[in-house]
């Protein structure tokens, strides 16, 4: 009897060296066209048309603005706020500054916040769109991607509309202040300004470093209107939901959160790459990706000219999408609702597969079950030597372990070096331990994986479904192909392209933002897409055995060895230096504390003697944040600097009933840009507020060793008005600090290979009332 076609199981030749060979090219050109989506368009020259975006226009500003660190409190950030207004006025807007007092959500921070704000009238109202960037910068860098290339591609973007025929809607402009401080300036912009209640939509700008293209990382809720008209109006849109459902795990914050829990709709940009200039003195003009601050432009001039003109009044939000570049700046979008169903769709097309597999006799249950073994071991492989090797690497290099998370033209031979030990794992598993398995059962077993990170991903995680469900559905289109005609390595190559094409990204972009640290992670992802080309994989001349994954692990090696003599720092390379001075002004006494391993510059401060420790005991006007940073510091007296204490007048003393009410004047002699009050004694606080803005909602009973603490930024020659009720017979202590952010001057600059973001005097002194 003539068998039937369905039960044909026929075995070509493998494809020699030279079709392997271009498998793996097919398999390559998908990944570099994935990796193709990551880039930012090139910078528009000065003498471009008056109607377009120009980078290099756009630099004059930013230039100004970025000239030196201006935090808040500091006489540089007065300089640029006062530059900013001048140019405002310039490009013919009436800007205004809304000064206020800004107490964070816990109450613990507080900030003297200048916004800058200015509005361009539309034609219709119905509506305001805003654009929104803050101006003020860290300690530690001039700023000048986070934000200041925001702030000036919002300024070149005004004056290129300005060219052209008014908006529909009106435009503001929040230049917003603080935000470095806890959002500060943003939520006193939407708690206290008149026109944030006008806005229907804000576009949004930030910088997580000083390279790549600009992301639309985040969204408002139920966003599905802002994601059709932004895929389609957008210049050179890059986004993925993905990316989006990963950070609202994470507890980030920008401006833009103040805004959405303000009810705003709106989108959130950012470039990430080179986190190394993050918050450092390499965030500079000169070393700015001047393609990242065309990308940010572009992005608003388009958006500002297409929402400017749509119908903003009535609400616009729809259901969330799912949403992803496919190729270049073309994306797709659909409903988040179609997450399920098409998980749905996938089981059971992944069933029928296997009950083709098993009718046709391509698969065995044994061979299949080894399959799904097999994929879960590569996976395991891979994440265990990576996660291994990146440990081995920190603390071999402890010393410069920043470098190795942050600097790219450090990191990034390791990334390669971990990417080949990857391909080493998977070669491993699939070429020599499961040399024995038919190529079906161990690509329907790897499917397997796909299929249950599809399900999961579409209930726990639908923005980033499509990462998998996309793959696992043109895989099993590939699989059966291969049942019917017995050839493996095409159908699978073919069909795994959707995979590469969207891995290699999402691989490229998590590393981007988030290093080294993240390396088990990352090389877990590689070893899951090539479990799509386990047929190309089996198929190469040398992939059983030993051979390859020997090969890959040599070339490991290699890129590792040659990565490691680059692990020095440089003036084109520098690494991390941190160190802090304490002066105790009632014992006369002063301690150096730094967090990072003694170099050759925070060496000489220490001196010797030098101890690794706990000294918050020493420090107790301390709490939060540098309450842990000095739980495990390497730490030496220092030499007593005239660095004078704060100041504490007492401007009223009012009782009434049982309650004691202080009105107290503390102000910084040095001008230092921030002051601390911590308490030192057992107490009932009532009530307290700092510049007429309260700071506790309810009485709070503290402790010694649970004080009511709060910083103030800002503070400048006049100082803060604080007001504490406590009770009548309370025995009122606290401390009063003030921290400058640099070191006194008598104190050696630092070589240039080395940079902190974290120079800072504190002087702190006891009081009672």
């Amino acid at each position: 009897m003539r068998p039937s076609p369905i039960m044909i199981n026929r075995r070509p030749a493998k494809p020699g060296i030279l079709a392997s060979l271009l498998l793996w090219i097919v398999i390559l050109c998908a990944a570099a066209i994935g990796l193709a989506q990551i880039r930012a368009p090139q910078p528009v020259a000065s003498d471009a048309a008056p109607h377009r975006f120009s980078a290099e226009r756009a630099l004059a500003d930013l230039e100004a603005i970025s000239r030196e660190a201006h935090p808040v409190g500091s006489a540089a950030h007065d300089e640029v706020r006062d530059y900013l207004l001048q140019r405002l006025r310039e490009l013919g807007l009436t800007p205004e500054v809304q000064r206020t007092t800004s107490v964070s959500v816990s109450g613990h921070t507080t900030a003297d916040v200048e916004n800058i704000v200015a509005r361009i009238e539309g034609k219709a109202g119905g509506g305001a769109i805003m654009l929104a960037a803050h101006y003020d910068s860290t300690p530690g860098g001039p700023g000048a991607a986070d934000d200041g290339a925001a702030v000036a591609a919002i300024l070149e973007t005004v004056r290129a509309l300005q060219t052209g025929e008014p908006l529909g809607n009106d435009l503001i402009v929040l230049l917003s202040d603080a935000e470095e401080n806890g959002l500060l300036g943003a939520r006193s912009f939407v708690k206290e300004h008149p026109w944030a209640k006008e806005v229907r939509l804000v576009l949004n700008f930030e910088a997580r470093g000083n390279q790549g293209p600009s992301f639309m990382f985040e969204t408002s809720e139920r966003n599905g209107w802002l994601i059709e008209q932004f895929s389609k109006q957008a210049s050179s849109p890059v986004a993925y939901s993905l990316i989006y459902n990963l950070y609202k795990l994470l507890p980030n914050d920008t401006d833009f959160s103040a805004f959405k829990e303000a009810g705003m709709q709106g989108l959130n940009f950012a470039f990430g790459n080179g986190m190394n200039a993050y918050h450092t003195t390499l965030d500079t003009v000169d070393r700015l990706d001047k393609s990242s601050l065309q990308h940010h432009g572009e992005y608003m001039l388009s958006l500002t000219r297409h929402f400017g003109n749509s119908d903003l009044a009535q609400p616009q939000q729809t259901n969330d999408r799912v949403y992803f570049n496919v190729f270049g700046s073309a994306m797709a979008t659909y409903p988040q609702s179609w997450a399920v169903p098409l998980a749905a769709i996938a089981a059971v097309f992944y069933i029928a597969t296997l009950i083709h597999g098993f009718r046709s006799r391509s698969l065995t249950l044994a061979g299949y079950i080894g399959g799904f073994a097999a994929a879960l071991a590569s996976l395991a492989l891979a994440f265990g030597i990576a996660a291994a090797a990146w440990s081995g690497l920190s603390r071999f290099f402890a010393e410069y372990r920043w470098m190795l998370e942050s600097d790219p033209t450090v990191s990034n031979p390791f990334f390669w070096s971990f990417l080949c030990l990857t391909v080493a794992a998977t070669l491993l598993v699939f070429g020599f331990l499961a040399a024995k398995m038919r190529t079906e059962n161990g690509w329907a077993g790897s499917l397997l994986l796909w299929l249950i990170l599809t399900v999961a991903t579409s209930y726990l995680l639908p923005g980033g479904s499509y990462l998998f469900v996309w793959p696992l559905l043109f895989s099993l289109i590939g699989l059966n192909i291969a049942f019917r005609t017995g050839t493996t390595e095409w159908p699978a190559v073919l069909g795994a392209i959707p995979g590469i094409l969207f891995m290699a990204p999402i691989i490229h972009i998590v590393y981007m933002l988030m290093g080294l640290p993240l390396a088990g992670a990352l090389c877990l992802l590689t070893a899951l897409a090539m479990t799509l080309v386990i047929p190309a994989v089996r198929s190469f001349p040398l992939a059983k055995g030993w051979v390859a994954p020997l090969v890959m692990l040599a070339v490991s090696v290699a890129i590792a060895a040659a990565a490691s003599w680059n692990v020095m720092p440089s003036s084109s390379h520098p690494n991390l230096s941190q160190i802090v001075y304490f002066k105790d002004a009632d014992r006369g006494r002063a301690i150096w504390a730094s967090g990072q391993t003694p170099d050759n510059y925070t060496s000489a401060l220490l001196a010797e003697g030098t101890s690794r420790g706990d000294i918050s005991g020493e420090l107790p006007f301390l709490t939060g944040g540098l309450q842990s940073f000095v739980s495990q510091v390497y730490f030496n007296d220092a030499p007593v600097y005239d660095e004078p204490a704060p100041e504490v007048e007492k401007m009223d003393d009012a009782v009434n009933g049982d309650r004691r009410t202080l009105t107290l004047r503390i102000r910084s002699l040095r001008q230092a840009e921030e002051l601390t009050f911590t308490t030192n004694a057992k107490m009932t606080v009532y009530g307290a507020s700092v510049n007429g803005q309260p700071l506790i909602a309810e009485t709070r009973q503290v402790e010694a060793d649970d004080p009511f603490s709060f910083k103030h930024i800002g503070s400048g020659k006049n100082g803060i008005e604080l007001r504490i009720t406590v009770g009548r017979n309370d025995d009122v202590r606290f401390y009063a600090a003030d921290c400058k952010y640099m070191l006194p001057n008598e104190v050696p600059q630092r070589p240039e290979e080395l940079i902190s973001y974290r120079d800072m005097t504190f002087v702190f002194k006891h009081y009672q009332m």
